[in-house]
């Protein structure tokens, strides 16, 4: 591994960034139907409403990253799984819980901390990597895990 993936896998701000944006796309109810796929279905077939106003991540695991590439010239993508308990709430009452893990797909850049101009990607940037900080973290994908869609409970 080049030294510049060992400094940017080390870096908790990346951490840290990774693990809150996947948070909030998580408990975004615009994608209640990527993470309660299987939840939604199971309240379906039991006769009760699948709707839900409020979604709340009550546990998760730190982002775990599986790879980390060049994507271009400044650019680069790391791909990062999450395990995650996620509450599901409808007009202030608990439906249910779910416990399942999801993985994401994440770009961003390197910049320099003074000029802050992205930083080309290559065997010299070893040298400038103490002038280095993560910018531009972009969440391009995320989906659930469903061989790892450990668990629901239906709360009624």
């Amino acid at each position: 591994m080049g030294i510049w993936k060992e400094w940017v896998l080390q870096q908790e701000q990346l951490l840290d960034e990774v693990w809150a944006l996947s948070g909030r796309y998580i408990e975004d109810l615009n994608n209640k139907n990527i993470f309660l796929q299987t939840f939604l279905h199971a309240c379906s077939d039991t006769g009760t409403d699948p709707a839900c106003d409020y979604l709340e991540m009550f546990d998760s695991d730190p982002p775990e990253f599986i790879s980390i590439v060049q994507t271009s010239a400044d650019t680069i993508e790391v791909i990062a799984e999450i395990g995650y308990g996620l509450s599901v709430w409808h007009h202030g009452k608990q439906l249910g819980k779910v416990t399942a893990a999801a993985r994401g797909i994440f770009t961003f850049k390197l910049v320099d901390q003074a000029s802050r101009k992205p930083v080309p990607i290559s065997d010299e940037i070893d040298l400038a990597l103490n002038r280095c900080e993560i910018c531009r973290l972009e969440l391009q994908e995320m989906h659930n895990i469903e061989e790892y869609y450990d668990d629901y409970t239906m709360v009624f």
